[in-house]
């Protein structure tokens, strides 16, 4: 091989590993959910989140591809008491649950294929 080509193909190699390594960091970690029972809270899509919370962002965005805007999201700096009320300890935090107040829980990013479609039945 002739060292010009030496060269470009160690650069190739270089672009290509700092670019899985920025793709790496770029995604964003989802979390499975939990099975949960609440009687405090309405049937229906509850996102808990924090203005200062970066992973809440693609929470937000699997939300929103899932259920619209057919979710109700209560934000720590203008609602601390209810986080305390309702014992939320981590953003973010998303409850779907059915009319009998079955459902599930994330504490983090939920997967949108694990969202459910139809939330509010039971």
């Amino acid at each position: 091989m002739t060292e010009p080509l030496v060269r470009l193909l160690v650069l190739a190699v270089i672009a290509l590993l700092v670019g899985i390594a920025v793709w790496r960091r770029r995604r964003v970690h989802t979390v499975l959910p939990k099975a949960v029972q609440r009687s405090d809270l309405a049937p229906g899509v509850h996102f808990f989140a924090s203005s200062t919370c970066s992973t809440c962002v693609p929470a937000r965005r699997a939300l929103t591809a899932v259920y619209g805007s057919a979710f109700t999201e209560t934000v720590y700096e203008t609602d601390p008491t209810r986080f305390a009320a309702l014992g939320i300890e981590s953003v973010p935090t998303v409850y779907v649950l059915g009319s009998d107040g079955t459902g599930l829980r994330w504490e983090g990013v939920p997967r949108r294929r694990a969202l459910p479609r139809h939330p509010g039945g039971s």
